[in-house]
């Protein structure tokens, strides 16, 4: 499941900041206090959010079930600690990871 949504998500147009940046990377961009680092953490992580909720019509990328009351401060601290406990995706494109801890965490429930 979390493989075709990221694959799906790569595939029809999902939001890349910067396809150079690991997930390593972002990590510390989002521990920091610093605002333009944050900026940056924001701009990775908030659109990956944005098309997981609502994403379109024939996309073919499984929508996630993000509660509206979902903070960024809330998000941020979810994919710091997806990266810790994930260390051998530190490496990995920021992106990819970003969407595998969205689908970690945010499947819809089966009715």
């Amino acid at each position: 499941m979390i493989a075709a949504v990221v694959l799906a998500a790569l595939v029809t147009g999902a939001p890349v900041a910067d396809e150079k940046t690991t997930a390593g990377q972002l990590a510390g961009f989002c521990d920091s206090l610093d605002g333009a680092s944050l900026a940056r953490c924001s701009a990775f992580i908030m659109p990956a959010v944005e098309q997981v909720k609502d994403p379109g019509p024939g996309t073919g990328v499984p929508k996630l079930c993000v509660p509206p009351w979902t903070t960024f401060h809330q998000l941020r601290a979810m994919f710091i600690i997806y990266v810790a406990s994930h260390p051998d995706r530190a490496r990995s494109q920021a992106v990819i990871v970003t969407l595998e801890m969205l689908a970690d965490n945010f499947l819809c429930p089966v009715n």
